[in-house]
């Protein structure tokens, strides 16, 4: 998604201003301008009163905003004056070019001042011309460069305190601002009325992920192959959405929400039995076209051979019925992404650190007992973010896991928008409760794991702050009494 100037500087925190001890800006020109402005005694004795939470803030919005640079410094002495004797509002509003309100001078008390350049001052401006949009900013704690740039495009039902005190230090693209405008539009009143629930207990940065993508994941809406097969089954129902799954998944103690990404991308359709036999199968989508997958009772178990049966010959009468069902345009999309992402990783990375991961991932190459014993290996990078791959049973294809905040809530001060726009353009499957980021991936070969190598890599640099030569932690686990790998 595309960015904005202000958001490219957001993401480099460096080329902002750092502060002194003191609190006073440490850079060029205001540091020094603070410092001939102090040798004006009215000047100096306002800068002092540590009960004036406001004059801090207004002296160093009016020295920037007036260029106080570009001045003769007979007119910086008179400014300096100014600014101790002259209604700050009026001043205000005189360098700031249109009137400026007294809620807007009482706000300067919480802003992050010393941050503030020129442009940022303009903005803090331009948004509390805005009688709601300054009502909004008077009910968070603190107001930094960030936010100003931001709370105009918040949706106005999600201006949760809450929420608006977490923009003060992350940067949201403005296509994601737009995502979420859309899908709140086009909400229901129930799921709206959830969404703005979910704004209110933002505190997060995490918490606001989550938020955003309850908004435009919809885990209602229907899987459009489930739709497909829906009139033709009688014995099976079809589970449609990623909420179906996910309490099927519970009820038969299986590991069906973890299998939601096939579904979503149109690579697989599952379903569950209408009549007292209880049971889960799946139909798959393979390089030779639809076949049906498994069948497994409760955790999985077997079935009698009657009922397996049954449930195989409605399977396969079903395939006629998808078999010209057209692949899925949002995982083509993941996939590029996926490609992106390995080329930046070749380019970045050793050759040797690649086969250093490469040779892990052939090593447990179905090597797994089941999907509750399976061979797997984690790549733990130096600030403890993961990323996971398990084999399957037939090792054609590989579960990988990204390390989220669900298990370790202080992952999630490291989602940016990068983390995130990588997470889910990759095709990566947002939790819905307590489980990472993950996805499937297929595997035909020896060479698909050196892909899959550079697919870790890509991901551990952009989610986990992963950098060229720091150590890799590899952990690996083969079942005891599984055949060599493939």
């Amino acid at each position: 998604m595309s960015q904005t100037g202000k958001e490219q500087i957001e993401r480099n925190p460096g080329d902002r201003k750092s502060a002194t001890s003191d609190g006073q800006p440490a850079n060029d020109p205001l540091a020094p301008c603070l410092e001939e402005a102090c040798s004006n005694s009215l000047f100096r004795k306002c800068w002092q009163n540590e009960c004036d939470l406001v004059f801090k803030p207004f002296a160093a919005a009016i020295l920037l905003l007036s260029r106080i640079e570009l001045l003769a410094p007979e007119r910086r002495q008179a400014l300096y004056h100014a600014l101790s004797t002259v209604g700050r509002r009026a001043l205000l509003s005189e360098f700031a070019g249109r009137q400026v309100s007294a809620a807007t001078v009482r706000l300067l008390a919480k802003t992050g001042w010393p941050q503030f350049c020129l442009a940022d001052w303009q903005a803090f401006i331009g948004v509390n011309s805005d009688v709601v949009l300054g009502r909004a900013l008077a009910r968070v704690d603190r107001i930094d460069p960030i936010l100003v740039h931001q709370v105009e495009q918040v949706p106005g039902p999600m201006r949760a305190p809450g929420l608006l005190q977490v923009l003060n230090r992350l940067a949201v693209p403005s296509g994601f601002w737009q995502r979420l405008k859309t899908a709140l539009k086009d909400a229901t009143t129930n799921r709206r009325t959830e969404i703005i629930a979910a704004a209110d207990r933002v505190q997060t940065i995490a918490d606001f992920w989550d938020a955003y993508f309850l908004c435009v994941s919809d885990p209602a809406r229907p899987f459009p192959l489930a739709e497909v097969v829906g009139p033709h089954v009688k014995l099976l129902q079809p589970l449609s959405t990623a909420a179906e799954m996910q309490a099927e998944g519970l009820k038969m103690q299986n590991c069906l929400s973890k299998l939601i990404g096939h579904a979503t991308a149109g690579r697989s359709i599952y379903f569950k039995t209408k009549g007292e036999v209880q049971a889960t199968a799946e139909l798959l989508r393979t390089t030779e076209g639809w076949k049906s997958g498994r069948i497994l009772g409760p955790r999985n178990h077997p079935l009698e051979d009657l009922s397996k049966k049954q449930m195989q010959q409605e399977l396969d009468r079903l395939v006629p019925h998808i078999a010209t069902a057209g692949g899925s345009a949002d995982l083509a999309r993941a996939n590029a992404v996926v490609e992106r992402l390995r080329a930046w990783a070749r380019e970045t990375f050793q050759p040797t650190e690649i086969e250093q991961l490469a040779a892990s991932l052939r090593n447990i190459r179905g090597r797994s007992h089941s999907e509750t014993d399976g061979a797997y290996v984690i790549f733990i990078a130096e600030g403890g973010g993961f990323v996971q791959f398990m084999s399957n049973v037939a090792g054609d294809e590989y579960l990988c896991e990204i390390l989220s905040h669900k298990y370790q809530p202080a992952f999630g001060d490291t989602l940016d928008a990068t983390a995130v726009e990588t997470i889910e353009g990759a095709g990566f499957r947002w939790p819905l409760g307590k489980e990472n980021f993950i996805r499937w991936f297929r595997v035909t070969g020896a060479e698909d794991c050196v892909g899959l190598a550079e697919l870790a890599l890509g991901i551990l640099a952009k989610v986990c702050c992963h950098r060229l030569g720091q150590p890799i932690e590899q952990k690996v686990h083969i079942p005891s009494n599984s055949m060599s790998s493939k």
